[in-house]
């Protein structure tokens, strides 16, 4: 028959500081915690992040000085995710080829940015 305790007499818990950071790590599979480490380069590259709101032409490409040797995490249009952003080969579909070198943003040929269209361009 267990024995009842009062609470003055449970032993106290106290928790691991890896317990507490609930992220998972994608880099290493089979793992569900990040390192300390980890988390504050998450948070040092979250700092870089910049966030910029065009308005694009009618045309398939749309060119920005400040995105000249930028590396794009999300585009935007019209408030809608674009699909994939690419860096190398041709566009299709839903794809964006982006030049960093050129600052310019690429849809597949045939499909235009359309005139007044509002872009969001997320940055490091």
């Amino acid at each position: 028959m267990a024995i009842d305790k009062r609470i003055d007499q449970l032993a106290a818990a106290v928790p691991e500081l890896s317990d507490l950071l609930a992220l998972y790590d994608l880099s290493n599979p089979g793992t569900k915690k990040i390192t300390i480490s980890q988390l504050v380069s998450l948070i040092s590259l979250a700092n870089g992040v910049t966030t910029i709101w065009a308005t694009a032409t009618d045309s398939n490409s749309f060119y920005d000085a400040r995105l000249i040797g930028r590396d794009i995490r999300l585009v935007l249009l019209g408030g809608i995710g674009s699909g994939e952003i690419i860096t190398s080969g041709t566009p299709t579909g839903n794809q964006l080829y982006f030049d960093s070198l050129a600052g310019t943003i690429y849809r597949p040929s045939g499909v235009n940015f359309a005139d007044g269209e509002e872009l969001t361009i997320m940055y490091l």
